[in-house]
């Protein structure tokens, strides 16, 4: 559920994504777990709580600075460099994404009768992105090989005891809304 999210927000953005294997450790964070799978560190990434009857926790994506700037819609007369100005453009692009992405999975989260509301996305730089660590038991981070560099996501998430996230997969029909780029 949560990984088709991510795949099809990056699709619409024209940024195919690849899933790599990922390591066992669960302690680490997701610029070490992205290193050890052999991708580039993310330079920049965005947190977003969630909280529900059923589930609560955070969403976190982060990822490298070429992947999210070729996502992002280009401004005219604007073009993105390494700058402190493009630098902070593509941290709240990151942000925005992982809006989008959490909305996915809100969408689908239904289908099964599970709601949340989500807080304001918080994007991430520098040493930030470096302490994103999932803290939940059986988090599921996912990290994919772009052509521009890494990404990873990680959905942190705290259930009710009586909640199964694997149900929610399986009802997934894959069709969770369309999807407005901005």
């Amino acid at each position: 559920m949560t990984s088709q999210a991510v795949s099809s927000v990056f699709a619409a953005y024209k940024l195919p994504l690849h899933e790599v294997p990922k390591p066992r450790d669960g302690g680490k964070s997701l610029a070490a777990r992205a290193k050890d799978a052999g991708l580039e560190p993310p330079t920049v990434g965005a947190r977003i709580a969630f909280f529900g009857a059923k589930i609560h926790g955070e969403f976190m994506l982060a990822s490298t600075f070429d992947a999210i700037a070729t996502t992002r819609p280009a401004l005219p007369g604007a073009p993105l460099t390494q700058s402190a100005a493009s630098q902070i453009l593509i941290r709240d692009w990151t942000g925005e994404l992982a809006n989008q992405i959490l909305g996915h999975l809100k969408n689908q989260s239904r289908r099964v009768a599970l709601s949340f509301e989500t807080r304001t996305p918080i994007p991430l730089s520098g040493q930030a992105v470096e302490l994103m660590t999932p803290k939940a038991p059986g988090s599921q981070v996912v990290l994919f090989r772009t052509g521009r560099g890494g990404l990873a996501f990680c959905f942190d998430a705290f259930c009710h005891t009586d909640l199964d996230l694997r149900m929610a997969a399986a009802a997934d029909d894959g069709n969770d809304g369309t999807l407005t780029l901005l």
